[in-house]
């Protein structure tokens, strides 16, 4: 979720989002805002290696 950009008290769910991998993270971004994480980055000891989602 984010705030909105017009007033900022109130929360915008993320529609649409990517997730990507890479070794040892998984990473999800909001397309609207690229730098904006819209997950925790999840890393290790949790992930090791992945190599699909589901």
């Amino acid at each position: 979720m984010r705030l909105d950009q017009e007033n900022g008290t109130y929360c915008i769910v993320n529609d649409v989002v990517l997730l990507f991998s890479r070794p040892n993270e998984i990473r999800g971004v909001d397309l609207n805002q690229p730098h904006y994480h819209t997950i925790p980055t999840i890393s290790l000891p949790h992930v090791v290696n992945p190599t699909e989602l589901d």
